[in-house]
């Protein structure tokens, strides 16, 4: 595992108050998802509070899943907040390394999956 990713999930970890884990009890829109096809495993819950076709407010929660998948959907949580959907619909892989504060392919993937995801089902 890169570095960068140790840090991040350390840090998380260290801070729980600071991370965006948990459910969000009033959720407009609940996703719970499979991500990782790999092993199947990486069942990552997005709980979102929609207003119009803002992002309000968004937590995670995670079974399964490996540090990839904690990172990713932590800073999912973090760019997404207070976005239109047409603005995370352009969010990418620069915004992605900036919050991460490096390079990980595997983070990337697990990012570019859960926001695939997290697009198709608050579309719907």
């Amino acid at each position: 595992m890169e570095i960068v990713v140790q840090d991040y999930f350390t840090r998380m970890f260290s801070n729980p108050k600071e991370s965006n884990m948990g459910r969000l009890e009033d959720a407009d829109v609940v996703i719970e998802e499979r991500v990782c096809e790999k092993e199947g495993r990486d069942q990552l819950s997005l709980y979102i509070r929609m207003d119009s076709k803002r992002v309000k407010e968004i937590r995670f929660m995670c079974a399964y899943c490996d540090p990839y998948m904690f990172v990713a959907a932590d800073i999912l949580s973090r760019l997404f907040k207070e976005k239109e959907l047409r603005e995370i619909e352009r969010i990418g892989e620069k915004e992605f390394y900036r919050a991460l504060g490096g390079k990980s392919k595997e983070a990337l993937e697990h990012f570019n999956k859960a926001k695939e995801i997290f697009l198709q089902r608050v579309s719907e």
